[in-house]
């Protein structure tokens, strides 16, 4: 999954933005928190993931700051769960498997550039601050 939060609401940059169903943060015992309604990939290979990552940044909200001509205005969380599985061949365990399961977040912060330098104003300004 690849998730924005940009301006408090939460967007699916993996879905196409037309169609993209609105977002909601909730919170379970069982699970924790959790975004309702984010989609979930399935990704078989390194270059799928990297695939996958490109074409959601093109999602991302930007703009032009005097210090960035490409300013990421929005938090964003990369999601990748992976799952590895072991077989025991027949004869050696009876044809057991195990699987292990890791999450690995990656996370990018919006920039908070000083205003003053930056030359933000209007919505620039509010990101900022």
């Amino acid at each position: 999954s690849y998730l924005e939060v940009y301006n408090e609401k939460p967007r699916d940059l993996l879905v196409d933005p037309a169609e993209a169903p609105p977002l909601q943060l909730r919170e379970s015992p069982q699970v924790g928190v959790f975004v309702e309604g984010l989609s979930r990939h399935r990704i078989l290979s390194a270059p799928e993931a990297e695939s996958a990552l490109l074409s959601g940044t093109k999602h991302r909200t930007i703009a032009s700051t005097q210090f960035n001509r490409e300013s990421s205005r929005s938090h964003a969380v990369f999601e990748l769960t992976v799952t590895q599985v072991y077989r025991e061949l027949e004869g050696q365990g009876g044809g057991l498997s195990m699987r292990k399961r890791s999450k690995v977040n990656l996370i990018d912060l919006a920039g908070s550039e000083r205003t003053g330098r930056s030359g933000g104003k209007g919505v620039l300004f509010e990101e900022g601050a």
